[in-house]
């Protein structure tokens, strides 16, 4: 299997390729800057509460997300814009599985208040992350891709926040 370092900088460039093809201004995305820079990106929280929920934030997350719409260049697209299927399914033991177009990894998370960390294995361990908020029924995962501020909203099916309408 691929890990989160391969298959994630895949997902990146397929939304920064159709904002570029959907056009672009060079705005810079208005996104929270805490959780893109480099220094929160590769939080290490320490081994033992990896991938430890508690019971009400495993019952929030449980379930699939699947994403909705994205952010790059001051560009908004949305999922149908992008071409990519993508979705995360949060799992009650701290385990959460990241599908692209067919593909899925298994990873951990943690989540405090509204911050979701999604931990990345690395050789030696979990290491570092990447940090979602989660407001309005939707998650936001903010990425530092190569410099760029990447966001990427993701809802549950079947919800008021899993309308693209809502973002773009």
């Amino acid at each position: 299997m691929k890990n989160m370092k391969k298959i994630v900088p895949v997902a990146i460039s397929v939304l920064l390729v159709s904002l570029v093809v959907a056009g672009c201004s060079c705005s810079p995305v208005d996104v929270k800057e805490e959780y893109v820079n480099e220094e929160v990106n590769n939080i290490d929280m320490g081994a033992d509460n990896i991938g430890k929920v508690s019971e009400a934030d495993a019952a929030l997350m449980a379930g699939t997300w699947n994403l909705v719409a994205g952010e790059a260049n001051g560009q908004k697209v949305t999922a149908d814009q992008i071409g990519s299927k993508q979705s995360f399914e949060f799992k009650k033991d701290g385990t959460v599985v990241y599908t692209l177009d067919g593909q899925s990894e298994t990873y951990k998370w943690t989540k405090d208040g509204e911050a979701i960390t999604i931990w990345i294995p690395e050789q030696n361990g979990y290491d570092s992350s990447n940090i979602a908020i989660l407001e309005g029924g939707a998650f936001t995962l903010y990425w530092n891709y190569n410099g760029q501020p990447v966001k990427m909203i993701f809802a549950q099916p079947g919800t008021q926040a899993a309308d693209p309408s809502n973002y773009v």
